[in-house]
C-alpha cells in the first residue's frame, strides 16, 4: 500500500513506536525504490518520563487509554515497557541518521517545532 501511495506522488507517515531495524530498513529500501524522501525522526523522552506517561492509562476511562492500557498490560506490564524502551534505544544506535527529538512534558509546541524543523534538513 505504501509503494503505491509514494509511487502515485503522496507522502507515507509511520506514526508509532518502530524498535524493529529490519522493518525500518525495509521502508527505507522502499523510499529509495520509489524516489521518494525517508526521514527518520524519534520522538524521545528521558525514560522515567516516558514510562510515567504510558503508566497515566491505568485506570483511565477514555477509550484511547483503555486501548493503550490494554496494549501495555499484554506486553509485559511495567517490566515490558522497560524492555521497549531499551530496544528503542539501541535501535537509534544503530540509526545514525534519525534526528532525535527529545520530548518534556507539557512542551508540545516546542517539540513539534522541531519536528517540522527537522524536515528542513
Amino acid at each position: 500500500m505504501a509503494r503505491e501511495h509514494l509511487r502515485a506522488g503522496h507522502d507515507v507517515v509511520i506514526p508509532q513506536y518502530v524498535a524493529r531495524l529490519h522493518f525500518i530498513e525495509q521502508v527505507e529500501e522502499l523510499a529509495v525504490e520509489c524516489n521518494a524522501e525517508f526521514h527518520e525522526i524519534v520522538l524521545l523522552g528521558n525514560r522515567d518520563a516516558s514510562l510515567r506517561r504510558v503508566r497515566r492509562s491505568e485506570g483511565a476511562a477514555i477509550p484511547a487509554h483503555v486501548e493503550a492500557q490494554d496494549l501495555v498490560d499484554r506486553n509485559g506490564g511495567l517490566p515490558g515497557l522497560e524492555q521497549m524502551y531499551d530496544r528503542l534505544l539501541l535501535v537509534i544506535d544503530s540509526r545514525p541518521r534519525a534526528r532525535i527529538i527529545e520530548t518534556v512534558d507539557g512542551q508540545i509546541a516546542r517539540a513539534y517545532s522541531e519536528l517540522l524543523r527537522s524536515f528542513e534538513h
